[in-house]
């Protein structure tokens, strides 16, 4: 068995540096720092993106226990929760998004949400009742 010709066996590091990208071996960080630009807000918290990501009904329980937490942390005497401007879902994720926008949307508290999700996640098989 003769060396491998794509992947030559390095030995003390004598060919290292075929491998390492040309550009990368001249970089030179710049004296800057990115962090330095960036400008925090003075309340990062009044705005909240959620993100609900899928996987059927183990994210659907998922998200709602995180939207639970979110309304119990407060700021300013005031839930999270609250604070949430948009929530953008894919799947199972879509389950807990839509059905607090729609209890949201008809004024219900949020208690009534989780009590009303939990109860049908638990115990509506969709597959049975379609």
């Amino acid at each position: 068995m003769g060396e491998d010709p794509i992947y030559p066996k390095i030995v003390n590091n004598e060919h290292l540096t075929d491998y390492i990208n040309t550009p990368l071996l001249n970089f030179k960080p710049p004296k800057t720092t990115i962090i330095n630009e960036i400008k925090v807000p003075e309340n990062p918290l009044n705005h909240i993106a959620l993100s609900l990501s899928g996987g059927g009904y183990l994210a659907a329980s998922f998200h709602l226990e995180s939207m639970f937490y979110l309304n119990k942390v407060t700021l300013k005497n005031k839930p999270l929760l609250e604070n949430v401007k948009m929530i953008s879902t894919v799947s199972g994720g879509t389950i807990t998004g839509v059905v607090y926008a729609l209890m949201m949307q008809q004024k219900k508290d949020f208690d009534t949400f989780y009590k009303f999700l939990l109860d049908n996640l638990q115990n509506l098989d969709l597959i049975k009742t379609f």
